[in-house]
């Protein structure tokens, strides 16, 4: 007697057990998680698993909010630095640096919406093609990655040619920051 035979009964019911499942996903509003890629859940915060996607696949611009020596020393592969102190000195480069964002990741063709009413506006992204920026520090303490999109998304007359083009949905940090990402990358 073969093996199939003396177990048939078995068989049965692990292929249909797999034939039923395969059949409630397809019918699930989701992807099937053998063969798709997870999906990436951009909150106010972003975790080590969808950070590592994303710094893998180089699919969402990356700053680094660290001081520009720290950068130069090591960094995360494909970030951008932007230093607030230079940034506060108004220096050539960091200007430069949040212009190729704006440039190059869909931020150009933002416009500002405003509602006389209510007397507010809102960012309007006339092409739907920005893309979420995340925003990492030196870990949860270090709050420069905050300081630096409150700059972004100011509106005021000091910093305020960014408000135009960036909201707070735009951003997402990652929290665990380069202490979090060199531990981890160094084991």
């Amino acid at each position: 007697m073969s093996l199939f035979y003396k177990y048939k009964p078995y068989f049965l019911i692990i292929g249909i057990s797999i034939i039923l499942g395969i059949i409630r996903w397809s019918m699930l509003d989701r992807d099937f998680p053998l063969f798709s890629k997870p999906q990436i859940i951009f909150d106010e915060f972003i975790s080590y698993q969808d950070f590592k996607s994303i710094v893998d696949n180089n699919s969402h611009p990356i700053i680094d909010a660290r001081d520009y020596l720290s950068y130069n020393e090591e960094h995360i592969e494909n970030s951008i630095n932007i230093d607030i102190e230079l940034l506060y000195e108004l220096d050539e480069k960091m200007f430069k640096s949040i212009n190729d964002i704006i440039n190059l990741y869909g931020y150009s063709d933002n416009i500002i919406q405003i509602n006389n009413i209510e007397e507010n506006y809102k960012v309007a992204d006339s092409k739907n093609d920005n893309q979420k920026i995340i925003v990492y520090c030196w870990n949860p303490k270090c709050d420069r990655a905050e300081e630096l999109i409150s700059i972004l998304i100011d509106t005021s007359e000091y910093f305020g040619q960014f408000g135009k083009y960036f909201t707070k949905s735009d951003f997402s940090i990652y929290r665990g920051g380069w202490d979090e990402w060199d531990s981890i990358q160094k084991k």
